[in-house]
């Protein structure tokens, strides 16, 4: 009876129990899958691509055949391959792919590069030592190691990411024993205070500016509205126009461009007439002579 993996055991043992009592049927179809699935998970097997050539005399049996490599040798070959691991020598690319032939002079290249290079120097002689006898073996284990180094530096940064993501912060909250590295923490803390008191200052520093900028915008809007409000605003009128004004409203109650009655802000004519402000600049678009006595005038603005 073979020996199987202990894998594949569990894996048959319980198809063979549990199957049946569930109720599964084609249960060989499931044992295949199972074993084929198995076999891809497993190492595949060194294989020999070809030995020592034989001259005509040594296949003629005229001089004894060469040694060939034993499996032993071809183990401590590996290793010696496997320690000095190193990319391709004829593409200088690492190994990212199954498949690599190992020569038993322990240089180990991409199958596909050291047939290349073999055409190329018509001949067998290896890239590194210039060795022309040598046995080559078709193995994955570059590739394993390869892989297995890559997943190793890829565990490396990633644990070194969260140690330092859940360990610095940790440290830097705790205070240490040592005298020099207690001050050293001490001054790393007041430093951080005064740079946090010095953000807050320029802050509030920016906010004061902001806010007084805003002020001399609203002053300046006020200036604004009071300098319209004092052009508005009319002059005192002079004993004479008073006089005049005091005869145009004894004599006068509408304005007789549109014959409603005055109030509030009117024109007073030199002439002695009221109208409204808006009628009269109306007018004056015509001509500047009084709507009733055509005479020229001066007007003035006032309030009744």
């Amino acid at each position: 009876m073979a020996h199987l993996p202990t894998s594949l055991s569990a894996a048959l043992l319980q198809q063979h129990y549990i199957a049946p009592a569930a109720g599964f049927k084609n249960t060989n179809f499931r044992q295949k899958q199972i074993l084929k699935q198995l076999k891809k998970r497993q190492k595949p097997q060194d294989v020999l691509l070809d030995a020592l050539p034989l001259s005509l005399a040594q296949k003629r049996g005229l001089l004894p055949s060469p040694k060939q490599t034993s499996s032993s040798e071809w183990e401590s070959i590996k290793q010696r391959a496997l320690l000095r691991l190193e990319p391709c020598a004829i593409c200088q690319q690492h190994f990212y792919r199954p498949k690599q032939v190992l020569l038993s002079c322990s240089h180990m290249f991409h199958r596909s590069c050291i047939e290349n290079y073999e055409k190329y120097v018509h001949g067998r002689k290896c890239p590194m030592c210039r060795c022309t006898n040598y046995e080559k073996r078709l193995t994955s284990d570059g590739y394993e190691l390869v892989r297995l180094k890559s997943a190793i530096k890829i565990q490396k940064i990633w644990r070194g990411f969260r140690t330092r993501k859940t360990l610095v912060p940790l440290l830097e909250s705790r205070v240490p024993n040592d005298p020099q590295l207690r001050q050293k923490y001490y001054v790393k803390k007041i430093g951080q205070c005064t740079d946090q008191l010095q953000d807050s200052v320029r802050k509030s520093k920016r906010e004061i500016e902001l806010l007084f900028s805003q002020m001399d915008l609203e002053l300046n809007k006020s200036r604004q509205a009071i300098d319209q409000l004092e052009q508005q605003r009319p002059q005192e009128l002079t004993q004479e126009w008073q006089n005049i004004l005091s005869k145009a409203r004894s004599r006068q109650l509408e304005c007789p461009i549109c014959l409603c009655g005055l109030k509030d802000q009117v024109a007073l004519t030199s002439c002695g007439h009221l109208y409204h402000s808006q009628c009269l600049n109306s007018f004056e678009r015509a001509g500047t002579q009084c709507p009733l006595c055509r005479q020229e005038y001066d007007k003035q603005t006032v309030y009744l």
